[in-house]
């Protein structure tokens, strides 16, 4: 893997409060705003949405550890980001 996907993608750092880290907290930020929103919509469609959202968010965790494991990231300890082993 090469170029903005690679594991080692030094082109620009991550700076704190830059333009693309702004950007980025304005897009969950809108993302939050319309879930609140929308919130009696997406009650009457509670079980729909629910099994939506997990599909989506399982896919996505899937889908990291086949970019970890395909360039070389991946240990066991990827899959409990939680761990108090360094």
């Amino acid at each position: 893997m090469s170029g903005v996907f690679s594991h080692d993608y030094n082109a620009f750092p991550f700076m704190v409060f830059s333009a693309s880290h702004i950007a980025m907290i304005v897009l969950f930020a809108a993302a939050a705003a319309l879930l609140f929103l929308f919130r009696k919509v997406l009650y009457r469609l509670d079980q729909k949405f629910r099994l939506y959202m997990f599909l989506l968010l399982f896919t996505l965790e899937l889908l990291y550890h086949i970019w970890l494991y395909l360039g070389g990231k991946w240990e066991i300890s990827s899959l409990c980001r939680f761990s108090f082993a360094p």
